[in-house]
């Protein structure tokens, strides 16, 4: 059995509905980060920023090995 393997570049897409997903070379979706356009009073969901940035450094994990 081969392993298997997810080929990097990785790289982070925007949804229409302004969420993010990190696809590797191949373009299966990896991950999703999810975010709320208004922040909310709790403060428990992420924002659009620390969203993006989550997403960000998933996407370098690979060039991290």
């Amino acid at each position: 059995m081969s392993p298997r393997t997810f080929p990097g570049p990785w790289r982070v897409d925007t949804t229409a509905g302004g969420h993010f997903v990190i696809r590797d070379a191949n373009g299966f979706p990896l991950a999703y980060v999810y975010a709320k356009r208004r922040p909310t009073v709790n403060g428990e969901d992420l924002t659009r920023v620390e969203a993006m940035v989550i997403a960000g450094t998933i996407a370098k994990l690979p060039d991290l090995l």
